[in-house]
């Protein structure tokens, strides 16, 4: 049976691989996954931001939650919070950043009232090219536990955003050149750096459904619906332990540290059109 918190990192998850399986638009997406990573840690905002094509500056993207139209606002990667998470490539946290001597660091908490502050890195296979934020408006200290659940979040966002760039890719630049104004965030999407034509065509295949149990593709439609290990097996008629033995072969198959990575993973790759489990 899954605990409290991994039930909470499901349904935080959800909200973004229902957002992929229909297609949401980049900025509808960012939202979705800013605002997931607030409730995931019980936060009063979130934010991400991605690398500009100079990769000397961050860009923040999306937001949930601050009450301050910084969507837009760079941030550099050096003297920022943001950008000691790209340079070290871990998770960075404050209990007090209005407090911090560097002005850098302080702007977007005296424009938002943060004060206790985590962000992680989303990374692909090139290393970190953005962060996913969450803050409080107290002197909060975010635990360890609290950046392991974000980090999983991450994982994920990370799937669905490289495969919202590819997308928007695909489309051609006729779109950006008839929506100039569109922006920041479509801007900021495209601005990263895009796999070679072969990587792309890698990432954009179908997963081997094939090569899926159809136990396998119920097993994995039913976790990215939200259901706990116990109610999959009860649907399924099965034990909880063998549900976790299926995951944990998928996980070794697919070379996925994490289930949400595991899920976002062949989410991204088509098993979400599946149809729903009889």
């Amino acid at each position: 049976m899954t605990s409290l918190v991994s039930q909470s990192e499901v349904r935080a998850q959800r909200q973004i691989t229902t957002a992929i399986a229909v297609g949401a638009s980049p900025e509808t997406l960012l939202s979705c996954i800013a605002r997931a990573a607030a409730r995931l840690c019980h936060s009063d905002m979130a934010t991400i931001a991605l690398l500009t094509d100079s990769r000397d500056e961050l860009q923040i993207v999306a937001v949930h939650g601050t009450g301050a139209p910084i969507v837009g606002t760079c941030l550099p990667l050096d003297g920022s919070l943001n950008g000691l998470v790209i340079t070290a490539g871990r998770s960075v946290r404050s209990v007090g950043v209005p407090r911090d001597a560097r002005a850098m660091v302080r702007t977007i908490p005296l424009m938002t009232g943060a004060r206790g502050v985590l962000a992680v890195p989303l990374r692909n296979r090139e290393g970190a090219f953005g962060t996913l934020g969450v803050a409080r408006r107290t002197p909060w200290r975010f635990s360890n536990h609290d950046a392991a659940l974000l980090t999983q979040l991450a994982d994920t966002a990370s799937i669905a955003i490289q495969n919202a760039q590819l997308r928007e890719q695909l489309r051609g630049t006729a779109r950006h050149s008839t929506e100039s104004g569109a922006a920041v965030t479509g801007a900021a999407l495209t601005a990263q750096s895009i796999p070679q034509s072969a990587e792309v065509g890698r990432q954009l295949s179908p997963i081997d459904g094939c090569h899926l149990s159809p136990r396998e593709r119920e097993i994995i439609k039913l976790v990215a619906s939200g259901k706990t290990f116990k109610e999959i097996a009860s649907i399924l008629g099965i034990s909880g332990r063998t549900v976790e033995h299926y995951l944990e072969r998928l996980k070794l198959r697919f070379h996925q540290r994490r289930l949400a990575a595991l899920v976002g993973h062949m989410l991204t790759h088509g098993v979400a059109l599946l149809p729903p489990v009889g």
